[in-house]
Formats: C-alpha cells, sequence, structure tokens
C-alpha cells in the first residue's frame, strides 16, 4: 500500500518559494564554431562493420558536492502539501496509467559500458535508444529493433570526436525527438586520451527529419567546452552533459573538473545552442555561460549540474536550467535565459527553497556477493530531468531516506523526490506547487532511485526508475498519478520486469561507491498523441548482466459515451452536429492534442450509413460529432465508439442514438387546412417547414415544435384556396 502522511512542523510561509537574485545577469556573447559534416545511416553502418570497443568503466564525482549543511527555511517532509487523507491503492488496480508494450533494447553485451546512462526516446514511428556504447533503432509499434540503426556511439559520432580516435571514446548521452522541427537531436561528450586529463568536445548529431532510414543523414557538430568565447575552464574537462529542447535552441549543462576522474569539482558552465545554427549546415553557434557557482557570505551558491529544462511549447520565447544548489540541501537555483534564438542572457541566480534534500547511499540488492563495495552506486542529489509543460516546471532527484520519508542521516533507502513548480516565467516569483517522495516505508527497505518524471497534455505524470533491495532483485518500475489526484500524491509503484537473477558482474566488482548504475534514465511522451508516455530503465536481464527496458505506459481509456443529443436522426439528414456526453472514472476522459499533432480523436457508429465528418473535443467527458446520415441508412439504435489519439476505445451501449426513416405517410386537406402526418420516434421533437415552390431557396418554419407521443405525429397548417405547398419534416434537439 502506498504511505503519503507526513508531520508539517513549519510554518506556512517556509512552504512558498523563496526567489533571491544572487549572481549577476550575464549577457551572452554567441560563438561561432565550425560547420557541421553530414554522413547518411547507411555510412555510419557501413563503417561500423565488425568493429566494437573494448569495455569501459565511466568515472563520476560526487563527494564534491556533498555532505552540505541544510538551509534553515527547508522543511523535513515526505510531501508537500501533505494529502488531507491517505490515498490507499490496491496493488492489482493501482494505477491508472498502465503498462503497455514493452522490450529489451540493449544488454551490456551490446553496450560493454558500466554505467549505460540509460537513454531513448520516441518518434512518429520509431524508439531510438542512445546509450554508451550503442545507438539503436526500433518500430514502435512492435518493439523489434528495424534494422535501420545499430551502431556504437565511438563509430556513430567519430566524425566529429577529438584526434586521435585510438585513444578517445565517447559518454554520457543524450536524445530528443523534437516534434517542431521533426528532428532528433543526440548529445555526448568525448574522452580525449581516454583518462579525462586533456580538455573534451561535446558534440551533436542531428537528423534531416523525424524518421530515421538507411538513406537519409545525420549532420555532425561540435565544439571543445574550453574554447567557446568568452572562453575559461581551459584545460579542464567538461562532464556529464544534460540536455533540453525548446523553440529557440538546446540547452546543455556540465560540471567542470580539473581532471575527470581525479580532480576536483571547479565550477558548472551552461551552453545555449541556436537551434536554427544546426538545422542546416552550420556552423553552430554556441553562447557560453560560465561560473554559475559563486560564493555569498562564505557559502557556494548556484546550479550544481545545470540542467536545461525541455518545453514543447511553439510560442516559447525564453528558456530555463535548473539545478540542485551547490551550497546547501533544501534548495535549488533557476536561471532564466532570454533571447535564447539570438544573443542570450542569463538571468541572476533564482534560490528556491524546497522540503530537505540531502545525500545519498549505495543501493543493497539480493544476489550481491560482494559486499558493501557491491551495492549499486545512487549518484547523488542531483536533478535528473527538467520539464516545463503549461508554465509549470517538473524535475525529480535521487534522495536516501529513512522509513518515514524524510532525509535525517539514518538514511536506509533510497527514493525519488520529484516536485511542480509554478510561475516560471520573467517578471514571475516562482512557487512549489506540490512534491512528493516515492519510497517504502516498509522494513524490506526496498529502494527507488534513478528516477526522470513527465507530464503529458492532459496533466498526468509519470516517471519511470529503477527498483532493488536486500530481499528484492533488481527490476525497473514506474509510478504515475493523474492530474486530479491530491497534491503531493503519487499512486503504488508498478514493476514492470520481474528479474530473478543476481548482478555481480566481474566487469565492475564496485568500491566504495558501490557498482555503477545508471546515471539516469528518462521519460518521455509520445509526439504522436501527447499522451503516452514512453520511458527506459535499467534492470538486471541475465546473470550479472543488466538491460535496458523500454516500456510504453498507457493513458486511461477514454470516458465512456453514455448520451447524445440529439438521440434520434433521420435518414437522409446531413451534417448534424451530436453533443456525446461520456462518463469518467479513475481517469479516463475524451482527449485531443490540438494542432500540430498527427493522431487525433475519433468516433464511429456501428453498421453502415453514418458518416462521421467532424468530431471536436470540448473537454474531458464532452465532444462535438458532426454526422450525415445516408438516406438508405436502417433505422434502429446505434452504438457509439470514441477513440482516442492514442489508439484506445470506448463505447457506448446499443442505442444511444436512434435512425429512424422519417416519411410523411399523408397530407389530407379540408378547405383551408391541411393535416400532416409522418413516421415518427416517440419522444422526438419535430418542425415542419414549407415551400410554395421547389425553386424558392428558404424553407419556412410553421409556428411550434411537435413532440410524438407515440410512433406518430401530426399537426395543421393553414393555405388559403389555390395555392399549393410543399411540406419537409425536420428532427430537432
Amino acid at each position: 500500500m502506498s504511505r503519503f502522511s507526513g508531520t508539517l512542523s513549519f510554518c506556512l510561509l517556509a512552504l512558498l518559494v523563496c526567489a533571491q537574485a544572487i549572481a549577476d545577469e550575464q549577457v551572452g556573447t554567441p560563438w561561432a564554431g565550425e560547420r557541421g559534416v553530414a554522413e547518411t545511416t547507411h555510412a555510419i553502418m557501413a563503417r561500423q562493420g565488425s568493429a566494437g570497443g573494448g569495455l569501459k568503466v565511466r568515472h563520476r564525482f560526487r563527494r564534491d558536492v556533498q555532505d552540505l549543511a541544510a538551509n534553515p527555511e527547508s522543511p523535513q517532509v515526505e510531501n508537500w502539501p501533505a494529502p488531507g487523507v491517505a490515498l490507499e491503492v490496491d496493488a492489482v488496480t493501482n494505477s491508472s496509467l498502465s503498462p503497455g508494450l514493452g522490450f529489451t533494447a540493449a544488454t551490456l553485451a551490446d553496450t560493454s559500458a558500466f554505467p549505460p546512462d540509460s537513454m531513448g526516446a520516441v518518434g512518429p514511428t520509431q524508439f531510438i535508444l542512445a546509450v554508451n556504447g550503442r545507438i539503436r533503432s526500433f518500430n514502435k509499434q512492435t518493439g523489434v529493433a528495424d534494422g535501420v540503426l545499430n551502431a556504437d556511439m565511438d563509430i556513430f559520432f567519430q566524425a566529429v570526436m577529438t584526434p586521435p580516435i585510438a585513444s578517445n571514446f565517447t559518454s554520457d548521452p543524450r536524445i530528443r525527438y523534437d516534434r517542431l522541427t521533426r528532428r532528433w537531436f543526440v548529445t555526448i561528450i568525448d574522452v580525449p586520451g581516454g583518462a579525462g586529463s586533456l580538455p573534451n568536445r561535446i558534440l551533436l548529431a542531428v537528423s534531416d527529419g523525424p524518421i530515421v532510414t538507411s538513406s537519409n543523414a545525420w549532420t555532425f557538430f561540435h565544439f571543445q567546452h574550453d574554447l567557446v568565447a568568452p572562453t575559461g575552464d581551459s584545460g579542464k574537462f567538461a562532464d556529464y552533459p544534460t540536455l533540453a529542447v525548446d523553440a529557440n535552441a538546446l540547452y546543455i549543462g556540465v560540471n567542470i573538473f580539473a581532471t575527470r576522474g581525479q580532480g576536483s569539482f571547479s565550477d558548472t558552465t551552461a551552453y545555449v545552442v541556436r537551434k536554427s545554427s544546426v538545422l542546416g549546415g552550420g556552423p553552430i553557434v554556441v553562447t557560453a555561460f560560465r561560473n554559475l557557482v559563486r560564493k555569498v557570505q562564505g557559502i557556494n551558491t548556484g546550479p550544481y549540474t545545470p540542467q536545461g529544462v525541455d518545453n514543447p511549447d511553439p510560442n516559447a520565447t525564453e528558456g530555463y536550467f535548473i539545478g540542485v544548489d551547490a551550497g546547501l540541501y533544501g534548495r535549488l537555483a533557476l536561471r532564466r535565459v532570454s533571447n535564447p534564438a539570438g544573443t542570450p542572457t542569463l538571468s541572476a541566480n533564482i534560490s528556491i527553497t524546497i522540503p530537505l534534500n540531502g545525500n545519498t547511499i549505495t543501493v543493497p540488492h539480493s544476489g550481491n556477493t560482494g559486499g558493501t563495495a557491491g551495492n549499486l552506486d545512487g549518484l547523488d542529489y542531483r536533478l535528473l530531468m527538467a520539464q516545463l509543460r503549461n508554465g509549470r516546471l517538473w524535475t525529480c532527484a535521487n534522495l536516501a531516506v529513512n522509513n518515514s520519508g524524510a532525509p535525517d542521516g539514518t538514511d536506509t533507502r533510497m527514493g525519488v523526490r520529484w516536485y511542480e513548480f509554478g510561475n516560471i516565467a520573467t517578471g514571475q516569483t516562482p512557487t512549489l506547487t506540490q512534491s512528493g517522495t516515492v519510497y517504502d516505508p516498509s522494513s524490506a527497505a526496498r529502494s527507488y532511485w534513478m528516477g526522470a518524471i513527465n507530464v503529458s497534455g492532459q496533466g498526468h505524470a509519470a516517471m519511470g526508475f529503477t527498483v532493488a533491495g536486500p530481499n528484492d532483485r533488481i527490476n525497473a518500475g514506474f509510478v504515475s498519478r493523474l492530474s486530479q489526484d491530491a497534491l503531493g500524491s503519487m499512486r503504488e509503484p508498478v514493476l514492470y520486469t520481474t528479474s530473478s537473477f543476481a548482478y555481480n558482474p566481474p566487469g565492475d566488482p564496485g568500491g566504495v561507491e558501490g557498482r555503477r548504475w545508471g546515471d539516469y534514465s528518462y521519460t518521455c511522451i509520445d509526439p504522436n498523441d501527447d499522451m503516452t508516455f514512453w520511458t527506459v530503465q535499467q534492470f538486471c536481464n541475465a546473470p550479472n548482466s543488466y538491460g535496458l527496458q523500454v516500456l510504453r505506459i498507457l493513458a486511461p481509456p477514454p470516458a465512456t459515451p453514455i448520451s447524445c443529443s440529439p438521440a434520434f436522426v433521420t435518414a437522409g439528414e446531413s451534417n448534424v452536429n451530436l453533443l456525446v456526453t461520456g462518463f469518467a472514472t479513475n481517469g479516463s476522459a475524451f482527449f485531443d492534442p490540438g494542432a500540430g499533432f498527427s493522431n487525433h480523436i475519433s468516433a464511429a457508429f456501428n453498421g453502415s450509413g453514418i458518416a462521421i465528418n467532424a468530431v471536436n473535443y470540448t473537454d474531458a467527458t464532452h465532444a462535438n460529432v458532426n454526422i450525415s446520415v445516408a438516406s438508405t441508412a436502417s433505422g434502429g439504435g446505434r452504438t457509439l465508439t470514441i477513440t482516442n489519439p492514442d489508439g484506445q476505445t470506448a463505447s457506448s451501449s446499443a442505442g444511444i442514438l436512434t435512425v429512424g426513416s422519417l416519411r410523411i405517410t399523408s397530407i389530407t386537406r379540408s378547405n383551408n387546412t391541411v393535416l400532416l402526418r409522418w413516421s415518427a420516434n416517440a419522444g422526438q421533437s419535430y418542425r415542419v417547414q414549407h415551400k410554395s415552390a421547389l425553386t424558392e431557396s428558404a424553407w419556412q418554419e410553421l409556428p411550434g415544435v411537435i413532440t410524438a407521443a407515440g410512433s406518430t405525429a401530426e399537426t395543421t397548417d393553414q393555405i388559403q384556396q389555390g395555392n399549393d405547398r410543399f411540406y419537409r419534416i425536420r428532427t430537432t434537439p
């Protein structure tokens, strides 16, 4: 069962985000690099041939920014705000977001890397995995590798790696599919000399279209991180690059070290890559913002591991970086980027108070034979992703907690802390809307970590992560919340793999920081429907091996249609607007993503003779369906099926709409009185219309509405002697 209780023993004012400008605003200097190098997928695959790389253990820093003091304004709570009523959900039917297609996209044998840096994204027809040692494309409907792209990352990026290639390798990949430009963006760093003692490059690959084929082209760009004007960080190493994309730019944040794996942490840098500069041959245009971490009153402040913020809004005019604060637990650091498509300016640091975060621990796992050295790496408190949706910023991070879900120094398990913030744009003061911690309160001390959260167009959220514990093998899982759920709450976690294997790989015996794991994961939204989630997570797929498991996470189905108005139509009627009302339960809803998406809400009636002209989404339980009924349509009740953009359906009961064969059965005249009778449907209302000649352009209506009491209806009309009239009958709501 889920546990969402918490003790609130702090001033309510402390729950508001405390925004304070700490560092000065920086006006950027766009720097033009080299032009791109274009290669077809076929050429890359030809170079791949039988090439392969050796086993690589990626180094990672964590103790340089660890064991910090606590922000005195930060409450030590599990969730904010605490739900008024604990959300208890049955473990079998707990999630209204349900697992769909799942497949293993790569294994240790494919990547030869510790860790894989779990990463992949979905496009219109493909899912592309992009991890250390492997980039591979899949048919997203079947989960089967399509054979188009399947290369070692060193082979894929070879054209722009720092020479000599023989002593270099790539690390820390990220991938995005950008619906606005219909392009794939892939980033990675290289490690010249193989030891991280030399300044390195940030590498970028951009596809020429939405579907990767053998003949399509990739354009490869690069920039050496310390040579971008204004120059700085000379001779140092740029590590752990993050990536975000919006309508104007790519946002890449890095941690700067004296020497990768050995030297101490130096600072953080943010790069804004002008998007328009990399949609063709280049040259790439980059703006660098350096020295983001500064001392204020003797305490470091500024974003550690700055995350760019993904934003799918086509009308976005500014960008963002956000990171955990480098000096205090319980604080985030936000930086706004104005004019990102031109000459960017980075705002002053905005310090944001959050519920107390803290250190991490290594994760025990069932079957471990390596002692504490064989535990799994818990990484550190850095943010693992950031997403802006409808003006709300969502992010999450690893966190060691006790059995009450809060960090207190006696932490026994890992959890994932997630946040939602509002008022992000310039001129506003950011506010914490809600936050929560996904963790196991039981004595089993199961850990959840390496999470990545995202939010759909419906406002639902899903977060994928790794799951392990003293009594648990290493698995992949996810958790969800519906838009209407209580603030601060998530539903019960769901495991979507069932490993029965122990993980003791000879290539990674572990150490003080445990065996490498992660270093991150990704959850994204399907660009066709804006409602389906895709996540890629690491698990133990075989003895002493890991796998990258991809999962499609389905939104709740459409609301069930229960009525339409009018409920009666007549054969031969055209362009009839039906207001369809649905019944919603546990998240079921009508949905349409709007302009710019390929998939939309649709409808169909059983039987023949009813053509759907248009379906217009109104809200979660209402849609307008415009129909035309053929004159030959058979009479009787019809069933309506609504199909949401993700292909899920919901059908009404039979007879939600009745088709009648409306016809005038008799017209009799006595002096100036005409009596009309027609076939009818009990309860249906009708209007009678007339013309003096069929050549007249408009029909005139007789006054009044006639509601049928049975299978026939009638009315009278008064006309003068010698005049003729033509009549027709129309249904009316």
